[in-house]
């Protein structure tokens, strides 16, 4: 009888060390958590000044939120990423900042302005001095709710000028406090000096001989 069961007793213990062998080996050991290690800002990368616009949602509880304003934080984030989706696909950052924005900059299109390094919030400035111009970022939070910002090239006009005062200006500078040339006499002055300038002489050197203003010097 042991004759006939043996060969099917040892054929079933091979398949059963097979799927043995198959089956995934269990774990011995818990797995270890990790922590990010947040990410190191160089800063020595950033430029000296930037030029950025943003469009600013605060949410109930940040700083200098508008008095009665109940947006929590997550519909608040909910908002900016809805118009950062908006901006993205082509809209018209300018015009919602005009009407989403909850900052001073809103009624000329979230425009900030140049600022140096220092200037502005640390998260807000990490972002901004990051970009390269022409850069949206994603929903930034600071203190003051969410931002999305875009960085923006400096566009700065330099000029020189010069002040000829008469006795009637409506503020005397201090180096010329007694001014006693008439207005007509001031405008004739203005009109030789201008011609002067335009003959190819030194404007800084006009100025300091004529100009009554702080920058006469």
């Amino acid at each position: 009888m042991l004759g006939i069961f043996l060969p099917l007793l040892l054929s079933m213990l091979a398949c059963s060390d097979e799927q043995s062998s198959e089956r995934p080996a269990t774990a011995t050991t818990e797995p270890t958590l990790t922590v990010e290690t947040p990410q190191v800002v160089d800063e020595s990368t950033w430029p000296d000044r930037i030029a950025a616009r943003h469009i600013l949602i605060p949410f109930s509880g940040a700083l200098g939120t508008p008095f009665g304003a109940m947006i929590s934080r997550d519909e608040a984030l909910e908002l900016a990423l809805s118009i950062y989706l908006a901006i993205k696909d082509g809209a018209d950052m300018a015009e919602l900042a005009r009407i989403h924005s909850s900052d001073s900059t809103a009624g000329r299109g979230g425009f900030l302005g140049s600022a140096e390094q220092g200037t502005w919030s640390g998260a807000f400035e990490s972002a901004a001095f990051s970009m390269e111009i022409g850069d949206i970022s994603e929903p930034v939070e600071s203190p003051y709710g969410f931002h999305i910002i875009r960085r923006e090239a400096i566009e700065e006009v330099k000029l020189l000028h010069l002040v000829i005062q008469h006795a009637d200006s409506s503020v005397q500078w201090r180096d010329n406090p007694n001014a006693t040339r008439t207005l007509e006499e001031a405008r004739e002055l203005a009109t030789d000096t201008s011609a002067r300038i335009a003959s190819g002489e030194d404007f800084q050197s006009i100025a300091a001989e004529l100009s009554n203003g702080p920058t006469g010097v």
